[in-house]
């Protein structure tokens, strides 16, 4: 009898220390995880490849544009001053019949040539307005460096130091830049 309770014992022991049955998970479970992850895998895999192209096309899509804007600029800055030299033509056109007209009589021709020299001068400043050039008035005024270039000095004890008397060449400004300085006389005391 004492040869059965150490049998026992190592029985109990047995099932004492051993640990509690794990729950293992049926295998039709662990396949539409893995199925489910395998699918949205590869759905990501089909969407970056769709980001992927997209991004290309973008790419190719912006250098075309940048390539095709650079062409349209450089053709602009080419033919930049096309439109005023077509705006200045008919000037070209009225000197001719101002020519052609031009008699040997000296007072009809005299008449000719003012009428056509007015007319001229008048399309002339019309067209350089239309571009935003205007020319300023220099006569009477104190010089200013920006504005004037003094080609000589007068006296004229009635006018002030610096006024200009006189203007051999009218100042022009396009838009608020000084296209062109007046070429001015000025009077020194």
């Amino acid at each position: 009898m004492s040869v059965d309770k150490p049998k026992d014992a190592a029985k109990k022991k047995t099932t004492t220390t051993s640990k509690p049955d794990k729950k293992v998970p049926k295998p039709s479970t662990r396949r539409k995880k893995t199925t489910t992850s395998t699918k949205q895998l590869d759905d990501l895999k089909k969407r970056n490849s769709e980001l992927e192209d997209k991004l290309l096309r973008l790419r190719a899509e912006y250098e075309n544009y940048r390539r095709r804007k650079s062409s349209e600029v450089l053709k602009l800055m080419e033919y930049e001053g096309e439109n005023i030299l077509r705006a200045i033509l008919p000037i070209l056109d009225d000197l001719d019949r101002l020519q052609a007209n031009f008699s040997t009589t000296a007072e009809k021709s005299e008449k000719v040539m003012q009428t056509g020299i007015t007319m001229i001068t008048n399309k002339f400043q019309k067209i350089i307005a239309e571009y935003g050039v205007e020319a300023f008035d220099s006569i009477g005024k104190i010089l200013d460096a920006n504005l004037h270039d003094a080609m000589m000095v007068m006296q004229n004890a009635d006018k002030e130091l610096n006024e200009i008397l006189q203007e051999h060449e009218k100042g022009y400004k396009y838009k608020d830049r000084v296209l062109r300085h007046a070429k001015v006389i000025v009077n020194k005391k």
